[in-house]
Protein backbone atom coordinates (compact mmCIF):
# COMPACT_ATOMS: atom_id res chain seq x y z
CA UNK A 1 0.00 0.00 0.00
CA UNK A 2 1.16 3.74 -1.01
CA UNK A 3 1.87 5.24 2.27
CA UNK A 4 1.81 8.39 0.69
CA UNK A 5 -1.29 8.28 -0.77
CA UNK A 6 -3.14 6.95 2.20
CA UNK A 7 -1.29 10.46 3.83
CA UNK A 8 -3.48 12.45 1.12
CA UNK A 9 -6.61 10.72 1.96
CA UNK A 10 -6.24 11.38 5.39
CA UNK A 11 -5.03 14.73 5.25
CA UNK A 12 -7.83 15.70 2.48
CA UNK A 13 -10.82 14.47 4.91
CA UNK A 14 -9.23 15.96 8.18
CA UNK A 15 -8.71 19.30 5.98
CA UNK A 16 -12.75 18.75 5.28
CA UNK A 17 -14.27 18.08 8.54
CA UNK A 18 -12.07 21.31 10.02
CA UNK A 19 -13.44 23.31 7.45
CA UNK A 20 -16.77 22.28 7.60
CA UNK A 21 -17.20 22.01 11.17
CA UNK A 22 -15.28 24.07 13.26
CA UNK A 23 -16.76 27.40 14.77
CA UNK A 24 -14.32 30.23 13.92
CA UNK A 25 -12.74 29.99 17.50
CA UNK A 26 -11.91 26.63 17.04
CA UNK A 27 -10.34 27.52 13.55
CA UNK A 28 -8.01 30.44 14.67
CA UNK A 29 -7.14 28.67 17.62
CA UNK A 30 -5.90 25.70 16.02
CA UNK A 31 -4.21 27.52 13.13
CA UNK A 32 -2.37 29.72 15.87
CA UNK A 33 -1.60 26.14 18.06
CA UNK A 34 0.07 24.77 14.61
CA UNK A 35 1.94 28.26 13.75
CA UNK A 36 3.96 28.42 17.11
CA UNK A 37 3.07 26.13 20.61
CA UNK A 38 0.82 27.41 22.96
CA UNK A 39 -0.12 30.49 20.87
CA UNK A 40 -3.86 28.55 20.37
CA UNK A 41 -3.55 28.76 24.19
CA UNK A 42 -2.94 32.26 24.41
CA UNK A 43 -6.17 33.15 22.11
CA UNK A 44 -8.34 31.34 24.11
CA UNK A 45 -7.10 33.26 27.48
CA UNK A 46 -5.67 30.01 28.86
CA UNK A 47 -2.12 31.35 29.13
CA UNK A 48 -1.25 29.29 31.94
CA UNK A 49 -1.70 26.04 29.60
CA UNK A 50 -0.23 28.16 26.87
CA UNK A 51 2.58 28.15 29.00
CA UNK A 52 2.99 24.86 30.10
CA UNK A 53 2.33 23.52 26.92
CA UNK A 54 4.40 25.30 24.65
CA UNK A 55 7.32 25.70 27.06
CA UNK A 56 7.27 21.69 26.91
CA UNK A 57 6.95 21.30 23.53
CA UNK A 58 9.42 24.50 22.44
CA UNK A 59 11.81 22.82 24.97
CA UNK A 60 12.11 19.24 23.77
CA UNK A 61 12.21 20.87 20.25
CA UNK A 62 15.40 22.26 21.19
CA UNK A 63 17.11 19.69 23.35
CA UNK A 64 16.67 17.11 19.93
CA UNK A 65 18.43 19.95 17.90
CA UNK A 66 21.14 20.27 20.55
CA UNK A 67 21.58 16.29 20.39
CA UNK A 68 21.68 16.35 16.74
CA UNK A 69 23.82 19.36 16.52
CA UNK A 70 21.15 21.53 15.24
CA UNK A 71 21.20 19.21 12.30
CA UNK A 72 18.12 17.04 12.12
CA UNK A 73 15.65 19.80 10.87
CA UNK A 74 15.83 18.85 6.94
CA UNK A 75 12.55 17.61 5.81
CA UNK A 76 13.75 17.01 2.39
CA UNK A 77 17.14 15.84 2.12
CA UNK A 78 18.64 14.18 4.98
CA UNK A 79 14.60 12.71 6.84
CA UNK A 80 11.92 12.87 4.69
CA UNK A 81 9.95 10.41 7.42
CA UNK A 82 10.66 13.10 10.02
CA UNK A 83 9.57 15.66 7.78
CA UNK A 84 6.19 14.34 8.26
CA UNK A 85 6.09 15.18 11.64
CA UNK A 86 7.73 18.01 11.27
CA UNK A 87 5.24 19.58 9.63
CA UNK A 88 3.14 19.58 12.66
CA UNK A 89 5.76 22.45 14.43
CA UNK A 90 4.48 25.28 12.06
CA UNK A 91 6.91 28.13 12.42
CA UNK A 92 9.33 26.43 14.63
CA UNK A 93 10.04 23.60 12.23
CA UNK A 94 9.88 26.09 8.90
CA UNK A 95 12.80 28.10 11.06
CA UNK A 96 14.48 25.66 12.14
CA UNK A 97 14.69 24.12 8.89
CA UNK A 98 15.76 27.49 6.94
CA UNK A 99 18.68 28.03 9.89
CA UNK A 100 20.12 24.94 9.66
CA UNK A 101 19.73 23.79 5.80
CA UNK A 102 23.45 24.18 5.02
CA UNK A 103 24.99 22.76 8.22
CA UNK A 104 26.34 19.40 7.03
CA UNK A 105 27.23 16.35 9.28
CA UNK A 106 30.73 16.24 9.34
CA UNK A 107 31.23 14.15 12.33
CA UNK A 108 29.60 10.45 14.26
CA UNK A 109 27.68 11.68 16.84
CA UNK A 110 26.26 8.97 18.98
CA UNK A 111 23.24 11.32 20.13
CA UNK A 112 22.42 11.88 16.31
CA UNK A 113 18.99 9.64 16.28
CA UNK A 114 17.93 10.94 19.79
CA UNK A 115 18.23 14.22 18.55
CA UNK A 116 15.81 13.21 15.95
CA UNK A 117 13.26 11.69 18.06
CA UNK A 118 13.20 13.99 20.53
CA UNK A 119 12.60 16.60 17.82
CA UNK A 120 10.24 14.54 15.90
CA UNK A 121 8.03 13.78 19.30
CA UNK A 122 7.99 18.04 20.13
CA UNK A 123 6.12 18.18 16.99
CA UNK A 124 3.92 15.73 16.84
CA UNK A 125 3.28 16.62 20.90
CA UNK A 126 1.82 20.12 19.25
CA UNK A 127 -0.98 17.70 17.31
CA UNK A 128 -2.13 17.11 20.96
CA UNK A 129 -2.03 20.77 21.99
CA UNK A 130 -3.98 21.92 18.88
CA UNK A 131 -6.32 19.33 19.60
CA UNK A 132 -6.77 20.72 23.40
CA UNK A 133 -7.48 24.15 22.05
CA UNK A 134 -10.19 22.14 19.26
CA UNK A 135 -11.66 21.25 22.17
CA UNK A 136 -11.37 24.08 24.43
CA UNK A 137 -13.02 26.42 22.31
CA UNK A 138 -15.58 24.09 21.30
CA UNK A 139 -16.35 23.79 25.21
CA UNK A 140 -16.12 27.58 25.28
CA UNK A 141 -18.50 28.02 22.53
CA UNK A 142 -20.84 26.05 24.47
CA UNK A 143 -21.19 27.27 28.00
CA UNK A 144 -23.82 29.76 28.92
CA UNK A 145 -23.70 32.86 29.18
CA UNK A 146 -23.11 34.02 33.22
CA UNK A 147 -25.51 36.80 32.85
CA UNK A 148 -28.35 34.10 31.47
CA UNK A 149 -30.20 33.20 34.47
CA UNK A 150 -30.21 37.52 35.71
CA UNK A 151 -31.44 38.17 32.10
CA UNK A 152 -33.99 35.23 32.11
CA UNK A 153 -35.31 36.60 35.69
CA UNK A 154 -35.80 39.67 34.02
CA UNK A 155 -37.69 38.77 31.01
CA UNK A 156 -40.01 37.25 33.73
CA UNK A 157 -40.65 40.62 35.38
CA UNK A 158 -41.14 42.71 31.91
CA UNK A 159 -43.91 40.02 30.75
CA UNK A 160 -45.88 39.67 34.50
Amino acid sequence: MNVGLVLGVVTVALVGIFATTASPRQRNGVVLAWLFPGLGHFYLGERKRGLVLGGMIVATFLVGMILADFRNISPFDRHPTWGIAHAFGGLMSGLAALLTKGLLISRENPFYNVGCLYSGVATLLNILAMVDVWDLAGAKAKEPAEDAPEMAAAGTEATS
